[in-house]
């Protein structure tokens, strides 16, 4: 798949406490620091995996938008709500991460599905986080969970 090509894009190789850069030139710019990532691979004959990781905005309220990768055809963000007494999973187009405050994406929370998702035996797979401000950050996440 296509990574985005909205801001600066740069690839980051540690597998836990992944930090985001600015795609900015100044060092006072809002960026995203991510950490505790991980992909859930998908279900045995299913090609949906999940996403997770915590995302703490620095120097500004940052909105992630969107995300991408290599490993798989489409992501999209979602959240769980409970509709009537039934957890529901929905898209959302936007998860707002206020500057200084911890966003959990965790199983039953925010999280990135990713649908046709060819991870194989893959230890390790490339996201790119995009967020509203234009910026791009392409992760090295590992594959399994913690």
């Amino acid at each position: 798949m296509k990574h985005l090509a909205l801001g600066a894009t740069v690839a980051l190789a540690g597998l836990s406490g992944l930090a985001a850069c600015s795609g900015k030139t100044t060092t006072d710019a809002p960026r995203v620091e991510i950490s505790n990532a991980y992909i859930k691979p998908p279900l045995a004959g299913r090609d949906v995996a999940a996403g997770y990781f915590d995302a703490q905005a620095i120097g500004g309220d940052m909105v992630l938008t969107g995300a991408s990768s290599d490993a798989a055809a489409h992501i999209e963000l979602h959240t769980h709500t409970v509709d009537g007494g039934v957890m529901r999973m929905r898209r959302v187009e936007r998860v707002e991460l206020p500057e200084g405050k911890t966003v959990r994406f965790e199983p039953a929370g925010y999280h990135l599905m990713m649908f046709g998702a060819e991870l194989g035996g893959a230890t390790d797979a490339n996201v790119t986080l995009s967020y509203a401000d234009g910026q791009t950050v392409t992760l090295t996440v590992p594959v399994g969970e913690p």
